[in-house]
């Protein structure tokens, strides 16, 4: 359908984004609006109505975080489907305890309808798939999902090569094979950030290296550090997050990933990104792409699609392959048929695209909500990433402060659950934009860690 649609209503009342994206919702309701139309294109229907195109943009983003619009990419804004959209508030919302505390430690997904859009995806692959269930998972068999994960990663830096795509349980299996594959025949030795997630250690340690932690600055891992460490010994891998680095949310630029890689040159060592949380595409290559024979590139749809889908992959070196699957073999024989056949139907069908664009948008709208409220303290954050680098007031210790807040119902990260060997740990949280509470009891939140920040650690009794 056009594009010929108009707000019937005045909107001089309050927020102008809030009051254009209650009259499409009101025309969505009372029939005006049908599934699948096109909405006005954003500097068209700005420019009619007398708006800024960022509050129409804002009114659509919204529209999308709730389920109501959907975006296609290279189309436009469309109403969305009920049947493939949900049109109602995340259920963990709507569930939510006023009286219970605010998680900003945890980073499930955001919730955008995903469940509609599985549950159709689903059904459109029922009969196909499930009448090889009884099968096991043959590589073979799935070409085409290995051809739609290479594009789908070929936007963050990556030179894909679908031959070189194997499927995993998610980011953390990615990591364990990972570093299985290349422990086989090298030192046990295995160098890190020093600031990185917990779920790394346990991976690698689980596969038996000998962790190491390498000293980082805002743009990631400092080469002189690195070198250091391989003067001292021999290590077999650097384990790394150049686009998006957690807990801090820093990006390495080039120049950074270019000294990396003429020391895993010098000093024979692999490099393995981990991409889980960069959900936008990238305009910095990859390590994979700069240096194919030592660069591995790992994610998965946990962040971006659905974190209980536990569906993740992983572009390995050509050498590295035979062992890699082979381990494969002996740990799972594979990704399962159902949880594959859904992860290529949504790629195929676009689904996945519009998944993730909604997920940024409703990313990012907290995400601005936030940085509104604690942005007059030092904090650190990405576009489209759903948590901040929050660094305490000098006084403050991050055990006080996070004790302070979990007494107040706010529950932070603090940075020393990022480290592996308390050594040098910052006086700084992670604070994850949980989705899911409501914004009213979210806004409290920022201003109860707002007020503690603006006194002492004694006035909390901390």
């Amino acid at each position: 359908m056009g594009t010929i649609w108009r707000p019937q209503t005045e909107l001089n009342t309050g927020k102008k984004y809030q009051a254009l994206l209650d009259a499409v919702l009101a025309d969505i309701k009372n029939g005006v609006l049908s599934a699948g139309e096109k909405l006005p294109p954003v500097r068209q229907l700005a420019w009619e109505i007398g708006l800024t195109p960022g509050t129409v943009a804002r009114a659509y983003q919204e529209g999308i975080a709730q389920g109501a619009l959907v975006a296609h990419t290279g189309q436009g804004t469309f109403v969305a489907d009920p049947e493939t959209h949900a049109t109602s508030k995340d259920v963990r919302e709507m569930l939510f305890d006023p009286n219970s505390s605010v998680d900003l430690n945890a980073s499930n997904t955001c919730y955008v309808g995903q469940d509609r859009i599985l549950a159709k995806a689903m059904r459109e692959t029922l009969e196909e798939s499930f009448a090889t269930i009884t099968l096991y998972p043959r590589r073979s068999e799935r070409k085409e999902l290995y051809r739609e994960l290479a594009n789908w990663i070929t936007p963050h830096g990556v030179t894909a090569n679908p031959e070189n795509i194997v499927l995993t349980h998610g980011g953390q299996n990615a990591l364990e094979l990972s570093i299985r594959a290349i422990l086989v025949d090298a030192p046990r030795k295995v160098a890190l950030d020093r600031l990185f997630y917990p779920g790394l250690r346990m991976a690698l340690e689980g596969a038996g290296a000998d962790l190491v932690g390498v000293d980082i600055d805002a743009q990631g891992p400092v080469p002189e550090a690195v070198e250091a460490l391989c003067q001292r010994e021999k290590i077999a891998a650097l384990y790394t997050s150049a686009n998006v680095m957690n807990p801090t949310t820093g990006t390495m630029p080039l120049e950074r990933r270019q000294a990396l890689v003429a020391l895993a040159r010098k000093y024979d060592f692999q490099i393995v990104e981990d991409d889980c949380w960069c959900i936008d595409p990238m305009d910095i290559p990859s390590f994979q792409q700069i240096v194919p024979e030592r660069g591995w590139y790992l994610s998965s749809f946990s962040k971006s699609i659905a974190a209980g889908l536990r569906f993740g992959f992983l572009h390995a070196p050509e050498a590295y392959l035979p062992t890699l699957k082979r381990f494969i073999r002996i740990s799972s024989y594979g990704v399962g048929r159902p949880v594959a056949d859904l992860a290529l139907e949504i790629l195929r069908s676009g689904a996945a695209t519009d998944i993730r664009k909604a997920v940024c948008a409703r990313v990012n709208a907290r995400l601005a909500l936030t940085i509104n409220h604690l942005g007059r303290w030092d904090i650190s954050w990405q576009k489209s990433v759903p948590f901040l680098w929050l660094r305490l007031p000098e006084g403050w210790r991050t055990a006080s402060f996070v004790a302070a807040c979990e007494r107040h119902g706010v529950i932070p990260r603090p940075a020393d659950e990022f480290t592996f060997n308390d050594a040098g740990v910052p006086a700084a949280v992670r604070l994850s934009i949980n989705c899911s509470v409501p914004e009213a009891r979210y806004i409290e939140a920022l201003e109860v860690m707002n007020t503690i920040l603006s006194e002492t650690p004694m006035e909390f009794g901390a």
